[in-house]
Formats: C-alpha cells, sequence, structure tokens
C-alpha cells in the first residue's frame, strides 16, 4: 500500500498522479460529494451510501450549516442545523440513548420522535442535554415552502 501512495504523490512526469498527499486528496473528494448530495441531486450516485467516516462527518458539519426549509432532508442528530455544532455532539450522552439515530428534522419537530426513541436510565448529564435540546427545539420550526439547503459556514 505504501509503495501505491508513494506513486500517486510522484508528479505526473515521473509518471504518478502529481497528489501532494492522497489521503487529504480523498477526504477533500468525499466532502465534495457529501456536499453535492446536497445541491445536486442528478447526480448518478445519488441515494447510495457514501464511506465517510467521522472525520468527514465532522470536517463537513463544521464548514456547512443547514438551512432548514420543510425538514425532510435535514438529520436531526447529524445533521448541523441548530447551532454551531451536530446535535450528537453538543449532547452526546443524550444521542447514545437514542434508539433512532436517523430521523430528519421534520419527524422530530412535528411527532416529538426524538423524546420517544430516547432509551430512559436518567442521570444528571442527560436531564441537562435533554432540557439544552429542549428550550432551543421550542423556537424552531419548519416550512413547507422551501427544501432544506446547505451554506458555507466559512466567515
Amino acid at each position: 500500500m505504501q509503495g501505491k501512495l508513494r506513486r500517486g504523490m510522484l508528479t505526473q512526469e515521473a509518471r504518478g498522479l502529481g497528489v501532494v498527499n492522497l489521503e487529504k486528496f480523498a477526504r477533500a473528494l468525499r466532502l465534495h460529494w457529501y456536499w453535492y448530495q446536497w445541491v445536486d441531486q442528478t447526480r448518478p450516485w445519488m441515494g447510495m451510501t457514501l464511506s465517510v467516516d467521522s472525520k468527514d462527518a465532522n470536517l463537513f458539519s463544521a464548514l456547512i450549516r443547514v438551512q432548514i426549509g420543510d425538514g425532510r432532508r435535514a438529520s436531526f442528530w447529524t445533521d448541523n442545523w441548530l447551532s454551531h455544532a451536530m446535535l450528537s455532539q453538543i449532547a452526546p450522552t443524550l444521542f447514545a440513548k437514542c434508539k433512532h439515530k436517523r430521523m430528519s428534522v421534520r419527524e422530530v419537530l412535528t411527532q416529538d420522535r426524538w423524546v420517544q426513541s430516547i432509551q430512559h436510565s436518567i442521570n444528571i448529564e442527560l436531564v441537562e442535554e435533554y432540557y439544552g435540546i429542549w428550550e432551543k427545539l421550542s423556537t424552531t420550526n419548519t416550512d413547507d415552502l422551501f427544501r432544506d439547503d446547505v451554506q458555507d459556514n466559512i466567515h
């Protein structure tokens, strides 16, 4: 494997790909695919599961903010839509206790499914995280006139 990585880093004149760092290049490509899941639904690979790791997801979350419209596409736990990070990072104890981790924002706001999916074994940390999210959700609404969208979070 190491030989293949080195060959990819060779210049094109030396029969390489001319990529300085294949790992960073691969991450950038995966983030590009992640971005296109949001902005262009016509891509032939849409609907396929992307092989992104937690670093990819965290980086995407840091760089992108999801603008909630109807709430159908945005993931309640793993998209950066409510504050400065994914809710799975803001409330890790609560996320760990949640049975349904792939709910959309719409499902959560219209049916309160996130509350029902928590496996109840109460401790103080869980209550604090629960209350923090509950408070933020009380002022959040969806709008059926608009689709969820993304915008870069780079200032």
